[in-house]
Order: C-alpha cells, then sequence, then structure tokens
C-alpha cells in the first residue's frame, strides 16, 4: 500500500510540474529543478562520482558481509570504486581492468602493494582485438570506444590511443579458475552492453552486475531495451540504484530510455 500511495504521490507530482514548465514557458527553472530532484531520488541521473557512497552500500547488502569475495572492476579509471570496496573487503580479491595507459599506470602504482589487487591493461567487450579509445584529456574519466559527440558540452573528443580488448569469459577460463565473481562492476561509457556480449558464456557465474546507463549510449547506440531482454534471458532481475532504496524494474518501457547517467545492478535470481 506504501509503494502504491509513494508511486500516486509522484506521477501527481510529475504531471503538477510538467504542466507548470509548460505553462511557464518563460522561466521553467524552478519547476525543471523540483523534476531534476524527484529523478534524482528516483535514481535517474543520479550516478557520477558522488553516488560512490550509496553504490558501495548497495554493493554491501548485495554481497552481505561476507570477506572472501572475487570483484572485478571494469573502467577502474582512478580506482576510486575499488578503494573505497576494498575498506569493507580487505580480504577478497580484485581485478582491475583499464585500457587507458595513463590511467593502468597510476593503478599499479596505487596498488603496488596489495597482492589481492590484479590490474590489466585492458578493456572489457564481445571481441579480442586492439581498438582507438577516444577521449578528451589523458586519463580522462570520460574515455569511450566510441568517438563520442560532446560538443554541445564544449567537449572536444579528438584525441585517441590504441588500447587492446578482450572478452571477459576467456580471461575468466584462463586465469580465474572457474570461480564464482561476486560482483562485476561495468562502468565503460557505453560499452556495457558489448561487454556482457563478451561474458554471456559465464553468466551463470556471476552474482551481482552493476552498470551504468545514460549519454554514453547515445553515442554507442544501445539502450535500455537491450539490457532489459539480455538479463531477462538469464534470469537476472534488474534494479535502479537510488539515494533512498533499490528500486526493481519489473517490466520494461520507453520510459526508461534516460539518457541521464543511471546505475543499475543485475541480480541473478539462479545464485541468491
Amino acid at each position: 500500500m506504501k509503494k502504491i500511495a509513494f508511486r500516486l504521490i509522484i506521477f501527481l507530482l510529475k504531471k503538477f510540474l510538467i504542466i507548470s514548465i509548460k505553462n511557464n514557458k518563460s522561466e521553467p527553472l524552478f519547476s525543471t529543478k523540483i523534476l531534476n530532484m524527484i529523478n534524482h531520488n528516483l535514481g535517474k541521473g543520479s550516478a557520477g562520482p558522488k553516488s560512490i557512497d550509496y553504490e558501495i552500500k548497495v554493493v554491501k547488502r548485495l554481497l552481505n558481509q561476507d570477506d572472501d569475495c572475487l570483484i572485478i572492476d571494469s573502467g577502474a579509471n582512478k580506482g576510486e570504486y575499488t578503494e573505497e570496496l576494498l575498506k569493507y573487503y580487505p580480504n577478497s580479491n580484485f581485478v582491475l581492468f583499464e585500457p587507458s595507459e595513463i590511467n593502468y599506470k597510476y593503478l599499479v602504482k596505487k596498488f603496488e602493494n596489495i597482492e589481492s589487487i590484479v590490474i590489466e591493461n585492458a578493456g572489457l567487450s564481445n571481441k579480442n582485438d586492439k581498438v582507438p579509445l577516444y577521449f578528451d584529456n589523458p586519463g580522462s574519466r570520460i574515455a569511450s570506444l566510441s568517438k563520442r559527440k560532446l560538443d554541445h558540452f564544449d567537449i572536444e573528443f579528438s584525441k585517441s590511443e590504441e588500447v587492446k580488448i578482450i572478452k571477459l569469459e576467456d580471461y575468466w577460463k584462463e586465469n580465474l579458475e572457474n570461480k564464482i565473481i561476486d560482483l562485476l562492476k561495468l562502468d565503460i561509457e557505453g560499452y556495457e552492453l558489448f561487454a556482457l556480449e563478451g561474458s554471456e558464456k559465464i553468466l551463470k557465474y556471476i552474482r551481482n552486475v552493476q552498470f551504468e546507463f545514460g549519454g554514453a549510449n547515445i553515442d554507442s547506440k544501445t539502450y535500455f531495451q537491450d539490457f532489459w531482454y539480455f538479463f531477462s534471458n538469464f534470469n537476472f532481475k534488474i534494479y535502479r540504484l537510488s539515494p533512498l532504496k533499490l528500486i526493481e524494474i519489473q517490466k520494461y518501457d520507453e520510459s526508461l530510455e534516460y539518457f541521464s547517467t543511471t546505475n543499475y545492478i543485475g541480480v541473478n535470481q539462479d545464485l541468491t
């Protein structure tokens, strides 16, 4: 009953705000801010560097109190996510994938004294190859395997470097001894679906998949519908991470194509 009341309130507020924006075309700023605030509390567009705290809270709940996990951080960048998770799981094993050469060297230096962390200078995808990694600045947080169009943000994606990409299912077979992966985190700027396609053969051994969906998916031309059907085929439930709670995505509809960066987590129902 509480859930129904909450959803009704949100629905009515959104309707009111949309009408307010339409009727006040010259000054919609206040209404837009409230609408954005509502979406933020629903988890929509709430991902980013500042969201790590509640991401970790959700992960801790899903991993329970077990401190003997195998965690894969793909798109590790400067290692902030792993660094935070390491505080709660110091006895777990981590594998970090980072295709950027400058970030890879940074990670090696940062975690050089921690034997339980393996760092690979590669990105995850659906094939084993060498491809361009595009970026605005060396070590950029928004570097992508897609040549993104970001002129509307005054960001020029004109630089690139050749990087290695691999399939996780091949790496797992060769290096991880058929172990259960407790968490696969994917923050790879629009290439999350391709990384999942390169993990199809081992999805039954992955408990949880945290992934981002947002503006980068416009450039990679991947949609939430793709994720919905992909995970449904492997008996995963999808949840949106919000600052307030986990919100289960019970069915697909077009409103989920929300291209402001949002965090989701897929939970393997066969391993719960």
